[in-house]
């Protein structure tokens, strides 16, 4: 892949989003910390794939579909590492995430689609755990809660 390093990112990774303080928790548990200020937004947009919800992330599974993902520009190459260690890639080809290059569609401008790394999720997926809507901000703010269990009290 080509300079700039870009990711494209759709859960825990958008700065922002729901589960970002996930992120920046593990960032700082690493000494990393202002990780924000080390990468910069190119844009929103898609890339192709499968969205399914893992429970408290999500993962991307090879598709046709479209996933919304926010592409990131890292202004330090050592995040790319820190990345990697919070996706806790599976390099033995096992079961977890791997990470491959894209392409990226920006919203502001669909006919320059950019190359990103991205994170993919191996492992077997029922159906029912499929994103329709390939937007992890969207369905979780739409996903059921289930009520507290207040048995015993």
């Amino acid at each position: 892949m080509q300079e700039p390093l870009r990711v494209a990112v759709y859960g825990s990774l958008v700065p922002g989003s729901l589960t970002w303080p996930s992120f920046e928790k593990f960032a700082a548990e690493q000494q990393q910390f202002d990780v924000d200020t080390r990468m910069m937004i190119e844009g929103l947009g898609s890339i192709a794939g499968t969205l399914v919800d893992l429970g408290d992330f999500p993962g991307l599974q090879p598709g046709d579909g479209r996933v919304r993902a926010t592409l990131l520009r890292l202004l330090d190459e050592d995040l790319l590492a820190l990345f990697d260690a919070y996706e806790e890639l599976a390099t033995d080809g096992g079961v977890g995430y791997y990470r491959n290059v894209v392409s990226a569609t920006l919203d502001d401008f669909p006919r320059s689609p950019r190359e990103a790394w991205t994170y993919f999720w191996r492992g077997p997926i029922d159906a029912d755990r499929v994103v329709p809507s390939g937007d992890w901000e969207s369905h979780l703010r739409s996903r059921v809660v289930a009520p507290p269990n207040v048995e015993g009290l």
